[in-house]
This record gives C-alpha cells, structure tokens and sequence, in this order.
C-alpha cells in the first residue's frame, strides 16, 4: 500500500522590497477602474466588483451610481468611459518627461464571437493616441 502525504502546507513567494517610485523621478497614480469622472453607455451594459454586480443590468444610469467605485469589470455596447487624472508632477515642482498607462482592456467577453469587429480608442487630453479594432 502506498501512502502520499503532502511536504508543504503552505508556500511563500517573497519578492525583493520594491524600490519606491519618488526615487526614480516616477509618480504613480492608481486610477481604480470605476472613478470614472463622465461616462456615456449604451444596453447591454454593467459593472460588477469581486461581490457581484453592481446596480441593474442594462440600465445606462447604472454607471453614476456611488458603487461604481468598486468596480473591477465594465462593459458597454457603445459609448466611453473619462477619467481625469491628477497632475502631481505640478505638486512635485517636477517636469513630465514621459507618460506610461498599464491597463487591461478587451472588446470581447466570453461567449461571443471573436470575429466581432469594434473600437477601442485611448485619447489623453483630446488627442487619439491609439486605436485598437
């Protein structure tokens, strides 16, 4: 007869301390997904956070509801999302020397054909910088 066992319980991963940012010359803004400042959707659409969906399904009015701040998914048949960010650079007397977003965005959620053809545009301060089709 053979006997398994596990040898662990648990496993750690420690990663080395993160240099902060103000010693780079670098300042983060973290923009949660929901603090959108003005917003312009069409049905289908929704949010939801990590508890459930937030408000009504399909109700466009649904975006200006305080909840919104929680929200880790959104999604729209047409429309925009705006957010304004904070120039701390001015706070700091510092120059921008360059600009970085990391954001996850998609035109798809499952289920639907990935053949869809739509638009998704990122512009800062009025000007298009890039679309995606």
């Amino acid at each position: 007869q053979k006997v398994c066992y596990s040898t662990f319980s648990e496993l750690v991963v420690v990663f080395k301390d993160r240099t902060p940012a103000q010693d780079l010359g670098v300042i983060e803004v973290a923009m949660p997904l929901g603090l959108y400042t003005r917003c312009e959707v069409s049905a289908p659409c929704g949010l939801c956070s990590k508890d459930g969906v937030i408000g009504l399904l399909d109700v466009p009015d649904t975006f200006l509801d305080p909840d919104r701040m929680r929200a880790g998914l959104l999604w729209f048949t047409r429309g925009f999302v705006e957010y304004q960010f904070p120039n701390n650079a001015t706070l700091a007397n510092a120059k921008v020397g360059g600009l970085e977003l990391a954001m996850e965005l998609s035109s798809e959620v499952p289920g639907t054909s990935k053949d869809w053809p739509s638009d998704i545009t990122v512009a800062i301060n009025g000007h298009e910088i890039d679309t995606w089709t």
